[in-house]
């Protein structure tokens, strides 16, 4: 590598390390003050850069959201599929999802709330969701969908059960359960029940939904 290269290296260095520093910032904004305290003056003062810098980096308050719900979605798909890289058979992909997902928010409550909760009113541009959220999420339905099939070919799955539809219950089950769990902490509220326990009965649930007819247990 010559010096040009060396020199252009550094570049793009810095630039990543100010963009990841900017994203931070904004992840920061959005957890202590909710949606309406990110605007680009105050991520600018944030960040400890310029306004100028700053548009530099993303064109809109919008660009910013759209890069940080990207970082959010990767990290939860990086969690859920290390889930699915260590179980085996259908069921226990989905189970493995369900727990994992869990308890990364319950370790992680304020990004559940940037990602599911603020997002909601900074709002996600159709091309985001288009390009990045709706195949992150493909990506995982898809390889639960072949899982599942392949339990069900194999008799270890009831023959009723409808894969995709099964796995999107399994997953929004766990959606709900974080949000309740999540936005009555932040009210200052408490549930009878933990999350532990309500993971517990949502995946004994699964086990059962999936069980094929006169089997004591499922797969």
């Amino acid at each position: 590598m010559d010096r040009e290269e060396q020199r252009l290296a550094r570049k793009a260095r810095r630039q990543q390390a100010r963009r990841g520093r900017i994203l931070d910032e904004a992840r920061r904004l959005l957890e202590e003050g909710g949606p309406t305290a990110l605007t680009m003056s105050a991520l600018a003062d944030a960040a400890d850069t310029s306004t100028p810098t700053l548009y530099y980096y993303f064109a809109s308050k919008e660009a910013v959201a759209d890069a940080l719900a990207i970082q959010l979605l990767e990290e939860e798909t990086g969690v859920m599929m290390a889930a699915l890289e260590s179980a085996s058979g259908g069921v226990a992909s989905v189970v493995g999802i369900m727990e994992a997902r869990l308890r990364h928010y319950v370790g992680h409550p304020a990004a559940f709330r940037v990602l599911y909760l603020a997002m909601m009113d900074v709002g996600i541009s159709q091309t985001t969701l288009e390009e990045h959220v709706y195949p992150l999420s493909a990506r995982v339905m898809r390889e639960l969908e072949d899982r599942l099939r392949a339990d069900q070919a194999a008799g270890r799955v009831h023959r009723e059960l409808r894969p995709r539809e099964f796995a999107n219950v399994a997953f929004f089950t766990v959606q709900g359960i974080l949000a309740t769990l999540i936005g009555m902490t932040q009210a200052g509220g408490t549930l009878r029940f933990g999350a532990e326990v309500l993971l517990a009965e949502a995946v004994a649930t699964v086990r059962r939904a999936a069980t094929p007819q006169g089997s004591p247990s499922g797969s």
